[in-house]
Parts: structure tokens; C-alpha cells; sequence
């Protein structure tokens, strides 16, 4: 066992990909791989990470898909993804299921060849306060049950392939402050009472 809670490599320059090693951390809490330039792909051996609570490798230079393990994550309260441009495949929705009741923000934006649908198990984080997937190639309709979401602030889906009016319900998400959806196929109208949400 290794007591290690907290690793931190912020805007480093390393390679060679993750190290295997780096997923026998079972007790690791913190982990914060930010512009680090590292390479290589997101092993399915992150999912054996069950203590993490927040897990960040933005603009880690990651290829190749996301495996969808973070149902086994499920004390995860952030997961930041974001700025890998060469990142690809499908959204892991399995994060919207293990780690549900604890889950706070999740940023896989500007990774240009993200895809897939929002699941409408989003509705079920309900602690969640941003969500942000703009700038990627996701597909599918903005799911009614992101009303339920009444922590959200920060919501963004622009510069994506997501299709269909936008719910009425986004109407219910009471602590938002940033809603973004330009440059998809959104159509119908834009829900009158989204205008008149009060202030938080």
C-alpha cells in the first residue's frame, strides 16, 4: 500500500504516457496532470483509482478513446478531460452512474473528436455544477432530465452535432449563470421561462 493521496505535475514537460504503476494508487485522492505534454492513451486501469476524487489531465497531449470505467470511480467529484485535441470516441456516460451522488464538474471540451450522446442518466448527478463539452463532434438531443440538474451554473454544448429543441426543463436548472449551445442542429424555440430564472 502506498500512502500517497495527492500527485501534482503541472505544466511539465514529460512523455512516455501514463505509468502503469500510477493505477496501484489506491489510496490516491488528487490527481492533477495538467499541460504535462505526457502522451499515450487513457488506460482502462483507471477505473482501479476507486479512492480519486478528482482527476485531472487536461492538455496532457492524450490520444485514442475514453473507457468507460468511471462507474467504478465513485467518489469522483471532478474529472477534467479537456484540451486533448487527438482524444477520441464516445462520452463515458458510466460517469453519470458510480459516482452520481458525488459528482461536480466534468470538462472533456475542445477535444475536437469526442463523440457520442448526452445519457439521460445526467439527470441523477444531482450536485453538479458544470458541464462543459463544447468544441467536439457529440450527437443526440440535450435530454429532459438535465432539469434536475439545480446546482448547474456553468452548462456548455456549443460547436457540436446535438440536434432537436432545447428542453423546457432547462428552465428547473435554478443556480445557472452560463448556458451555451450555439453551432449545433438545434431547433424550435428557445423556452420562454429560461428568462425568467432568478438570480442565485
Amino acid at each position: 500500500y502506498c500512502p500517497i493521496s495527492t500527485l501534482t505535475f503541472l505544466t511539465a514537460i514529460l512523455n512516455g504516457g501514463l505509468p502503469l504503476a500510477l493505477f496501484e494508487l489506491s489510496g490516491l485522492k488528487e490527481l492533477f496532470m495538467e499541460n504535462a505534454n505526457i502522451g499515450g492513451t487513457i488506460p482502462p486501469y483507471i477505473g482501479n483509482l476507486t479512492s480519486i476524487e478528482h482527476l485531472s489531465l487536461r492538455g496532457c497531449s492524450l490520444s485514442g478513446s475514453i473507457p468507460d470505467v468511471f462507474h467504478r470511480l465513485t467518489k469522483l467529484r471532478a474529472l477534467e478531460l479537456n484540451m486533448n485535441p487527438a482524444i477520441t470516441g464516445d462520452f463515458p456516460n458510466s460517469v453519470f452512474s458510480g459516482p452520481a451522488s458525488t459528482l461536480t464538474t466534468v470538462y472533456v471540451n475542445g477535444n475536437n473528436g469526442v463523440t457520442g450522446t448526452i445519457s439521460s442518466d445526467i439527470g441523477n448527478c444531482l450536485l453538479m455544477n458544470g458541464f462543459a463539452v463544447e468544441g467536439n463532434k457529440m450527437t443526440g438531443t440535450i435530454p429532459d432530465s438535465i432539469g434536475n440538474l439545480v446546482n448547474m451554473q456553468q452548462l456548455f454544448l456549443s460547436d457540436n452535432d446535438f440536434y432537436g429543441p432545447i428542453p423546457d426543463t432547462v428552465a428547473t436548472m435554478s443556480s445557472i449563470s452560463h448556458f451555451s449551445a450555439s453551432n449545433n442542429r438545434l431547433n424550435g424555440t428557445i423556452p420562454a421561462a429560461l428568462f425568467s430564472i432568478p438570480p442565485p
